[in-house]
C-alpha cells in the first residue's frame, strides 16, 4: 500500500506541478526534487522502516536546505493530508500523527544558511527565525490547521 501511495503522489499532483519532460518525452517528477524526497521520507515512515522522530528530523533538514522554504513546507502539508485520507490502518495513521507531533517538537527553525531564504514573499536573512504569517516553523505548524479545515470541510 505504501509504495502504491508514494507512486500515486509522484505521478499525480506533484508531477503536474513539478514534473519535467524526460528523454522519452514523458513528464516525470525528478527523483532528486525536494517533493520526491519528501514522498520518500513519508514512504519509509509509513513502511515502518524508520521512526517518526528520525523522519521529522530528515524532513526538517531537507526543507531547511532550500532557499524556498514555503513551497516544500506546503507540499509536505498536502502529502500529510493525502496520506491521512488514503491510509485506513490505525498503525499507519498513528505513525503519521507521531510524525506531525515530532515536527512540532523540533526546535524552531532559524535560517542558518549564509544566504537569504524566501518565505511567503518575505526575505529571511541569515540568523533570523523562520516565521510564517501563521506562526513559527516548526512549533506552530504554520498553515496546518487551515489546510486540515479546508481539506475536510463538508465531508
Amino acid at each position: 500500500m505504501t509504495a502504491s501511495w508514494a507512486q500515486t503522489e509522484r505521478s499525480g499532483w506533484l508531477c503536474k506541478l513539478y514534473g519535467k519532460i524526460d528523454e522519452s518525452g514523458s513528464k516525470k517528477l525528478p527523483e532528486e526534487s525536494v517533493q520526491s524526497q519528501i514522498v520518500g521520507i513519508l514512504e519509509v515512515l509509513l513502511s515502518f522502516d524508520t521512526s517518526p522522530k528520525d523522519s521529522a528530523a530528515k524532513t526538517a533538514s531537507l526543507i531547511l536546505s532550500r532557499e524556498d522554504v514555503d513551497t516544500p513546507w506546503n507540499n509536505l502539508l498536502g502529502l500529510i493530508l493525502d496520506a491521512a485520507e488514503n491510509f485506513t490502518e490505525e498503525k499507519e495513521l498513528g505513525a503519521l500523527v507521531d510524525y506531525v507531533v515530532e515536527l512540532a517538537s523540533l526546535p524552531d527553525a532559524v535560517n542558518e544558511a549564509p544566504e537569504t531564504k524566501i518565505l511567503e514573499k518575505l526575505s529571511i536573512e541569515p540568523g533570523q527565525a523562520i516565521v510564517f504569517e501563521e506562526g513559527k516553523l516548526w512549533s506552530d505548524l504554520p498553515g496546518f490547521s487551515a489546510n486540515v479545515t479546508e481539506r475536510f470541510q463538508g465531508t
